[in-house]
Formats: structure tokens, C-alpha cells, sequence
């Protein structure tokens, strides 16, 4: 059971020391302006502690901010590629995934999803995702709580690592059954959300603990 700080700005990188972050997610798409991209870029660079870094552009269209073509995506990512330990893709810029390997980064497949699929949706998902990455990430947005279990019951039973969670505020509380269950990451913040739904990553912590 693993931890990723999402952080958009410099000021937020000790915070994953501080809290005990298992990665950082560098939320390529919510960073406001050059300078703190080149900064953030800078710490990467030096990257003093183990922490592994994720670097991810979240599209619009799946709860992001980046609004570019496929094009403005590999031109967004380059310039992090050699820093980072994970490169997270979308499913509509997976053609990019084979070079990137190349580099010896590990593929995050991901999907974030504004509804609830059934089991065999899922399951054909899964299957997608496992065709360009090395991790699938699945995030969907459960209706009723009998989603969430449905959800559950898919995760304990596939092939590992896997990344899964929900998006929105108001089952946000799968989140940790599902990191309990068999995800391999839970996503934080140390103040300012990435998501909606996310927990500040000391509440997390202390969950953890109790567990």
C-alpha cells in the first residue's frame, strides 16, 4: 500500500519528504506557468532522495487540464522524460508509449472514466491498457455503492500491479477499500487537490497507521 503526492508546484516538493511520500506525481497539466515548470523540471533533475517520480498530463476529457493534440502531448512530455521514473498515458496518446519505453521509463496506461462500465467492460479495459503499459490504471465514477463493489471484486481477482480509484467527492471514500483490496497506489494532496475526491495525504498516513 503506496502513497504518490500530486504536486503542480515547487513549493509542494519536500512535502512528499515531509509526509513520507512513496512517489511524487508531477502534474504536468495544472502547473501555471514556465518558471515553476523549470523549477519542478530543476528538482527533478537533482532529485536528492529515492522518491520515484510519475509525470502526467491529464487530458480535459478525463478530468485534466491539457486540451492539445496528441502532437502537443509529446512535445509537453520531453523535456521530462530522462528526470522521471513513470510516464502516465492516456489511452488517445498511446502511440507514444513504445518509444517512451525505449527510454527505459516505466508506461502507466490509464483511463478515467465518467461512469460506472460492467465487469466485461472492465475486463476488455484491462486487456487495452495491458497492450502499451506496464501498470493499467482504471478510474471510474460510481453511481451507487454496489459500483464500488463491483469494482472491488474486479481488482482483488486481476494480474498486479494496478492502479484503481474513483473520481469525484462523493465516493471518495473507495478509495482506501480499494487501495486495501489490491491498488497499488493511492493518490494525496499536501493542500492543493489535484483531483476531486483526493485526501490530504497526512489523513491517508494516518489511516495507514491505524491498519
Amino acid at each position: 500500500m503506496k502513497t504518490a503526492l500530486s504536486l503542480s508546484d515547487a513549493k509542494e516538493w519536500d512535502d512528499a519528504t515531509k509526509f513520507g511520500a512513496n512517489f511524487r506525481e508531477i502534474r504536468i497539466d495544472l502547473i501555471k506557468d514556465k518558471s515553476s515548470e523549470e523549477e519542478l523540471l530543476k528538482l527533478s533533475k537533482k532529485k536528492k532522495d529515492e522518491i520515484p517520480c510519475i509525470a502526467t498530463i491529464r487530458s480535459r476529457k478525463e478530468g485534466g487540464d491539457f486540451t492539445g493534440n496528441t502532437y502537443e502531448w509529446r512535445s509537453n512530455i520531453e523535456p521530462w522524460i530522462n528526470y522521471v521514473d513513470y510516464i502516465d498515458i492516456e489511452r488517445d496518446f498511446s502511440m507514444h508509449a513504445q518509444e517512451i519505453k525505449k527510454s527505459g521509463k516505466k508506461i502507466i496506461a490509464s483511463v478515467h472514466l465518467d461512469y460506472m462500465p460492467d465487469l466485461e467492460e472492465l475486463t476488455e479495459i484491462e486487456k487495452d491498457l495491458r497492450k502499451y503499459g506496464d501498470i493499467p490504471k482504471i478510474v471510474v465514477t460510481p453511481k451507487k455503492m454496489e459500483d464500488v463493489a463491483i469494482f472491488i471484486s474486479f481488482i482483488i481477482n486481476i494480474k498486479k500491479p494496478f492502479i484503481a480509484s474513483v473520481m469525484g467527492e462523493k465516493f471518495k471514500c473507495a478509495r482506501i477499500p480499494l487501495l486495501l483490496f489490491g491498488s497499488m497506489i493511492i493518490y494525496c494532496h499536501s493542500g492543493k487537490k489535484a483531483s476531486k475526491g483526493q485526501y490530504h495525504i497526512k489523513d491517508i498516513n494516518k489511516i495507514l497507521d491505524l491498519i
